[in-house]
């Protein structure tokens, strides 16, 4: 929640000492009403993405598998290039929402429920500045 509580400069009979400003500057006299604001602009941005730097396959796999984590990456090679050059799956499962979408996932084995609309920003991308 970003709501800020700011003194009035100009203080008017009948109403509060303060008002309270929203992270997109939005000004209200009530506390509950600013944080309603608030909480609809924040369920209305939406996460995006962040995909890692990755080569090959086999380093997404080795990466997932390390930090006990999903691994995305865009590549243009089809399903059949991309198991090419899988050298040792280590129980991970290489995932895409469709046939054609370029958005490939490395899925380690102890994650179960993994789905392409659901994002996790919990880990920074390593090696892209």
């Amino acid at each position: 929640m970003s709501v800020r509580t700011v003194r009035r400069w100009i203080q008017v009979p009948g109403q509060l000492p303060f008002k309270y400003v929203t992270c997109d500057k939005q000004e209200f006299d009530h506390i509950n009403e600013a944080i309603e604001w608030d909480n609809k602009f924040h369920a209305a941005q939406k996460k995006h993405i962040v995909y890692e730097q990755i080569w090959t396959v086999q380093e997404a796999i080795n990466k997932a598998v390390a930090e006990k984590r999903v691994v995305r990456f865009l590549s243009n090679k089809t399903n059949a290039q991309l198991k090419k050059e899988i050298v040792d799956l280590k129980g991970c499962k290489l995932m895409k929402p469709d046939r054609n979408s370029h958005d490939v996932a490395v899925v380690p084995s102890h994650i179960y429920d993994f789905d392409f609309d659901t994002v996790d920003m919990v880990h920074e991308v390593k090696g892209v500045e």
